[in-house]
């Protein structure tokens, strides 16, 4: 891959090698003409455009987002995005200082890829968060198939035995320790 932001020194090279040709635009741009992408097309095989120029912002808060990535993919030119930190200070309140955010919000916009200065972030986005799934065979059940079957006991005993037994004996010693006593529970509102 090699990048450029002047179309001389991607013309140079468009005859002589098989790199991808990286075209970049160092302003910030909310829209492009489809001339200009036609003349982009000939001299390189695909886009670099600046973070602002997908969310643009201003004093750290985006104020929208354009329409350029769709726009120049519609040539069939992949669009890569630059240029991500991980600092906070590089990214706008509304990614909520989070590099991930940030990536997953571009990314949602519809970009092809990001340069950025920190790799493992961008490789740790790629990597799914869940381990892969593996199919697993259908469980036999044994009964109806309405409701789950219930816990084995260990000893035989009924569950519901020992909780009964547990209740009756904390009424009844609340009952030893307050002494039957009737209490008051009325009250006056002032």
């Amino acid at each position: 891959m090699i990048k450029s932001s002047s179309s001389a020194v991607l013309s140079k090279f468009k005859s002589t090698s098989n790199y991808e040709l990286v075209y970049q635009i160092d302003e910030i741009i909310s829209d492009i003409l489809n001339t200009t992408i036609l003349e982009i097309r000939k001299f390189a095989s695909s886009v670099v455009i600046r973070k602002g120029s997908v969310f643009p912002s201003d004093d750290a808060f985006i104020t929208g987002e354009t329409s350029i990535v769709p726009k120049i993919q519609a040539f069939n030119l992949p669009v890569y995005v630059r240029l991500f930190r991980n600092e906070y200070v590089s990214q706008p309140y509304d990614f909520f200082s989070d590099a991930y955010v940030e990536i997953n919000a571009h990314f949602a916009a519809g970009i092809d890829g990001v340069i950025t200065d920190y790799p493992a972030t961008a490789a740790k986005f790629k990597k799914p968060p869940l381990p892969p799934v593996t199919e697993r065979p259908p469980t036999v059940t044994t009964g109806s198939g309405s409701t789950a079957p219930g816990p084995t006991p260990r000893n035989g005993q009924p569950t519901l035995f020992p909780s009964t037994i547990l209740h009756v004996l904390a009424i009844s010693l609340s009952t030893l320790i307050c002494g039957g006593q009737n209490f008051d529970t009325s009250y006056t509102i002032l």
